[in-house]
């Protein structure tokens, strides 16, 4: 009986490792599109210690104009002769430049009541800041879960909540120093630093 623990853990343990291995190797597809996600896409874990649980995680992706020209160099790849639909429409504010900062952040919270970003009863307080100065998102767009976005940011999964966030910064200024991402709530605080 202790052997047969002993393997299940073993085996449990390995299948673990193995998905850790896959998370890791989510940006490995060849490309220069991926190659930029990764640069200016951050992941930020905050845990529950006394339950061994997560209290939530997110990813922010910084919109950059290496990662918008890489963005529609892919759609184009994957659409050569153009598309006529859905596809267009969500793809349209990755593809056009826009002049302020934009962000795609996903979230996952554990607590219910904690899993929305957007809307008039949230509990969580996004910011952006540069330098001494503090930015509230002029947009927080919740967007569809759906394959689409799965192609294009890899590190989403089924439980996340994904969003558009756009703050009235211009994004030359991003461009040339750092910055950060700060996401506050009765779960706690956490940052990310982007470097230029």
């Amino acid at each position: 009986m202790k052997k047969l623990i002993l393997f299940i853990l073993l085996l449990l343990l390995g299948l673990n490792r193995q998905s850790f291995a896959w998370q890791e190797g989510i940006y490995d597809e060849m490309g220069p599109y991926y190659k930029a996600l990764k640069k200016f896409t951050h992941k930020k874990t905050n845990y529950l210690l006394r339950h061994l649980d997560t209290n939530y995680i997110w990813h922010g992706t910084f919109e950059t104009e290496e990662l918008r020209q890489a963005f529609e160099a892919l759609f184009k790849q994957l659409y050569p002769d153009g598309q006529e639909g859905y596809a267009t429409t969500l793809g349209k504010p990755w593809i056009e430049a826009n002049p302020q900062s934009q962000f795609f952040l996903s979230l996952y919270a554990g607590s219910k009541g904690l899993d929305r970003l957007d809307g008039p009863e949230t509990l969580w307080d996004l910011n952006l800041k540069v330098g001494d100065k503090i930015y509230k998102p002029q947009l927080i767009e919740p967007l569809p879960l759906n394959p689409f976005y799965g192609k294009f940011f890899p590190f989403i999964e089924k439980w996340d909540r994904i969003y558009r966030v756009v703050f009235p910064v211009d994004h030359s200024l991003l461009a040339t120093q750092e910055f950060s991402l700060q996401l506050f709530s009765v779960l706690g605080a956490s940052e990310m630093k982007f470097t230029p």
